[in-house]
């Protein structure tokens, strides 16, 4: 319920933002961030780091942070530096690549 809490705050803090410089419209809300801002706030809550980066097909970095613990957030980051939260869990496991015929 607190993850769900911080990620709430998250969004509605990027809505906020976004009210002032937008007329006013219906818009959904999203859990965006600056990507600084969400690191951080990712690592002072969660103590989650960023541990695997991706490059998508539509030009955005998706970055998976993750704790000791087990906790997990994939984000996905535009090349404003704009991160939007994609998903969180908990279980977060690295494991070692296979060795031989994975079948």
């Amino acid at each position: 319920m607190k993850r769900f809490a911080v990620l709430l705050f998250l969004g509605l803090t990027a809505c906020a933002s976004d009210a002032a410089s937008e007329p006013q419209q219906a818009r959904l809300p999203s859990l965006c961030n600056d990507y600084g801002e969400m690191a951080k706030l990712l690592l002072e809550r969660h103590k989650e780091t960023p541990r695997l980066f991706a490059l998508s097909a539509d030009g955005n970095l998706m970055v998976l942070l993750a704790s000791e613990e087990g906790s997990w957030s994939m984000v996905s980051v535009n090349p404003s530096n704009i991160a939007c939260m994609i998903s969180v869990g908990n279980g977060w496991d690295l494991l070692s690549p296979l060795q031989g015929d994975p079948s």
